[in-house]
């Protein structure tokens, strides 16, 4: 069983090592431990891909729904690009708490970059705010909140 130092370390290699897009390449899976079991980052796959296909948590399986690459641009700042490449994305660019993460076509926008910090919080640069899951699995979205120390907004990040 990994250590959360040394999955920090390893995402924060990662984060260095990855390319700039999601087509080939290394896959990441991005999880939370919470209850009895892990969940991973999962994007909806009910009809397709779409701009604004909900972004939540759901038990791991390790599909193209849960494969996320992390990339790095100036300043340290990253996207993080999903299935088919879409990224994801604060919905209409909201700042406040309880804003849901999205799927949506890269444009690279401020409410497209995320840094990974070195305790497991993925903070939204421009609301420096954390993503959180309001649940364990069952599809619980992913939301903007304040940074905390809390299990629902630290994330694991592996290959």
């Amino acid at each position: 069983m990994k250590t959360f130092a040394s999955l920090v370390l390893s995402a924060a290699f990662t984060l260095f090592a990855t390319s700039a897009h999601a087509g080939g390449g290394t896959y990441l899976t991005v999880h939370n431990e919470l209850g009895d079991g892990h969940f991973c980052m999962d994007a909806s796959l009910d009809s397709g891909v779409h701009d604004g296909d909900p972004v939540y948590v759901y038990r791991c399986h390790g599909r193209a729904n849960q494969r996320w690459t992390i990339t790095q641009s100036i300043g340290g700042q990253s996207a993080i690009v999903g299935i088919d490449g879409f990224c994801l994305d604060v919905r209409g660019a909201g700042e406040r708490s309880g804003t849901p993460v999205q799927l949506y076509q890269c444009h690279f926008g401020a409410n497209q970059k995320f840094t990974v910090t070195h305790g497991g919080h993925i903070r939204e640069v421009d609301s420096g705010k954390c993503l959180a899951s309001l649940g364990r699995g069952g599809r619980a979205p992913i939301v903007l909140e304040p940074c905390r120390e809390y299990a629902n907004q630290i994330w694991f990040v592996e290959k």
